[in-house]
């Protein structure tokens, strides 16, 4: 046996050595005779971007300029401003996304929708010869650089008279907290939104905790939804928050023997009794499923929602030559019942269940059964309504943002977050700015439609086209945007005072005008106020 795995080894190496060097040689062929100069940054960076993809949706690589990104995963610390930016393509710049307001940018005024023209006068746009990945890689580049650095930076803000601003802003450490909001309802419920897992995690869920306690809270929600995960060790000293010391966690499994290990709670629990509900979804991932699946193989909590993603993949960071890096999946991990909750397979970049007719039974201390195949499945779920595609289609679209933009530097302040509605003027105001836009989304039906129309001429019946009952079933089914913007009004009402409110108050506005709002929070507070019916979920056999 022994001797078949070294030669099994072998063979492998063998195949390995021999398929770099055909890469290698190919490439230095291609180098040498291609009838144009090939740039190596980008080929060959191309098929080590094209390895990595085929892996998993996790392995990665990263460049020099893009290596800040990987030492940000862990810490949530860089030096820069305190802003995110995305990439413009009509203008070929980039744009400040939600500033955070006790950072430098935000103090210093710069809003949602300002254009970055030029960082200590060179200009931002981009190259003709450079992917829009790589620009947003050098902007962001240029706004970061040596804590206490100075530099000017000269933006174009929209719909204002005196449109080109110059700003002179000064580096800092911005450190974004992993806590996002912090509240508790009128009848004691505390609640702690959680949205991602870095260094400073456990410690600032402890000191969040420990002032609901004070402000006298009696059950508690912890708000998973839409938190990617982060570091693991995170997740297992959240989990000892409110489990003995010693209670094992998570079990991880790799190739190479020195990624098995299994993780136990190690300090003394803040609260191993208070009632606590756990709100996840679909954006509920990797250390965040964690968290929710240890709470519910425990029965230490009701998770409620919908299923979670289902990353149950370990990721190591390796550095390479030149500053480079990869981010690689290493090791699987298994959850105190002992099962995998990674997802079967993915299908463009989304996770496939396994079947539950094909999924393995486990069981929670108390009995309760729970299975593998992909993601945790609540205890509780919730069901929502859906937005449909026109409002889904609209919200994705440049003229919402233009529009909430434009509202907010039209409009010096609003009322506080909690409170904040359109009113109905404005809402039609904002019809009349898409009717402006000539917004024509291609929805389902009316692709169908063509499709159907097409078959018709294709069949030689023309004549159809004409008759009053195709008119009719063309507006039935493809109904105009102005129909459409009515009859989804509440949806998109929403919609809009969200991205309003995020312009003046940021995520936590945001936060402060959902919490009263929150269908899966209210039903979160229902069970737990609820003893009764607590204790039924988690009571197993």
């Amino acid at each position: 046996m022994v001797a078949s795995a070294t030669a099994q080894t072998d063979d492998h190496n063998l195949e390995v050595k021999k398929h770099l060097e055909v890469f290698n040689k190919a490439y230095t062929q291609l180098d040498l005779y291609y009838v144009d100069t090939l740039d190596a940054k980008k080929y060959l960076g191309n098929a080590l971007n094209y390895l990595m993809q085929s892996l998993d949706p996790y392995t990665e690589f990263y460049k020099e300029e893009q290596s800040h990104e990987l030492r940000e995963m862990s810490t949530g610390k860089y030096a820069g401003i305190g802003s995110p930016i995305y990439f413009e393509p009509k203008s070929k710049r980039c744009v400040f996304n939600s500033p955070y307001p006790d950072m430098p940018a935000g103090k210093a005024g710069l809003r949602t929708g300002d254009q970055i023209l030029s960082i200590d006068s060179v200009d931002m746009v981009q190259a003709a010869d450079e992917s829009s990945q790589d620009f947003l890689s050098r902007v962001t580049n240029n706004l970061r650089g040596e804590a206490g650095s100075s530099f000017t930076l000269r933006v174009k803000r929209p719909w204002v008279a005196d449109s080109l601003l110059t700003f002179v802003l000064t580096r800092q450490i911005i450190e974004r907290p992993s806590v996002e909001f912090v509240h508790l309802t009128p009848d004691s419920v505390g609640l702690i939104k959680l949205t991602s897992y870095i260094e400073s995690t456990t410690r600032e869920v402890k000191r969040a905790f420990v002032e609901l306690k004070q402000r006298g809270m009696k059950q508690f929600v912890l708000d998973l939804r839409g938190n990617g995960g982060g570091l693991m060790q995170q997740a297992v000293d959240l989990v000892g928050l409110f489990m003995p010391s010693g209670t094992k966690v998570l079990e991880t499994k790799g190739k190479q023997e020195w990624f098995n290990e299994t993780s136990h709670t190690s300090d003394a629990p803040l609260d191993t009794d208070i009632p606590i509900a756990v709100l996840v979804d679909g954006g509920t991932a990797s250390a965040a499923e964690i968290t929710s699946g240890a709470f519910q193989d425990y029965d230490r909590a009701v998770i409620v929602g919908k299923r979670t993603y289902g990353k149950g993949l370990v990721q190591t960071s390796l550095t390479l030559p030149y500053n480079s890096a990869i981010k690689l999946t290493t090791s699987k991990y298994l959850i105190p019942s002992g099962r995998l909750i990674q997802a079967y397979k993915y299908e463009d970049g989304e996770p496939v269940y396994q079947p539950d007719s094909l999924a393995k039974t486990f069981y929670t201390r108390n009995g309760r059964p729970v299975k593998d195949g992909g993601g945790i499945m609540p205890d509780v779920v919730v069901s929502e309504e859906g937005i449909g595609e026109f409002v889904f289609t609209l919200m994705e679209s440049r003229h919402v943002e233009d529009f909430t933009v434009r509202y907010r530097n039209t409009h010096e302040s609003i009322l506080p977050a909690k409170d904040f509605r359109l009113t109905d003027a404005e809402y039609e105001e904002f019809c009349n700015f898409i009717k402006e836009r000539r917004f024509k989304p291609q929805l389902r039906t009316a692709r169908l439609f063509n499709m159907l129309k097409d078959a018709a001429h294709y069949n030689k019946l023309t004549d159809i086209e004409n008759s009053p009952e195709w008119k009719a079933l063309y507006a039935l089914i493809v109904p105009d945007v102005e129909s459409m913007l009515r009859t989804n009004s509440e949806h998109i009402r929403e919609m809009l005072e969200i991205y309003i409110v995020r312009n003046y108050y940021s995520d936590k506005g945001v936060e402060e005008y959902n919490v009263t709002r929150d269908n899966w929070l209210s039903k979160a507070i229902e069970i737990l106020k609820d003893e009764a019916e607590y204790k039924r979920i988690l009571g197993g056999k």
